[in-house]
């Protein structure tokens, strides 16, 4: 039987080491900023889970705003990003460091 979790509900399974896919199109339509949101909230107040692995699936999901603040902002949360392509949204070439 098919069941419907909040957002919070669904990041509440994630575990340390998880992968993660996120999906989108180009322009960002189609991320799903509020399981982002939740999943940014989650590692805030837990400082959990850690160290996930995320496949964006398209350059779209890298161009949500959202996204990007948990690559860049959210130390220990992802491990390794996983993407075609890094581009912000004039369509230059973006750079993650660490």
């Amino acid at each position: 039987m098919m069941q419907i979790a909040s957002t919070d509900d669904s990041v509440s399974l994630l575990r340390d080491g998880d992968t993660v896919m996120i999906g989108g199109s180009n322009g960002g339509h189609a991320v799903p900023e509020t399981l982002l949101e939740a999943l940014e909230r989650r590692f805030q107040r837990q400082n959990f889970p850690q160290q996930l692995l995320t496949a964006l699936y398209s350059r779209g999901a890298w161009e949500s705003r959202q996204m990007r603040r948990l690559v860049v902002g959210e130390s220990g949360l992802l491990k390794h990003v996983v993407c075609g392509a890094l581009v912000d949204f004039a369509g230059n070439s973006a750079c993650i460091t660490s």
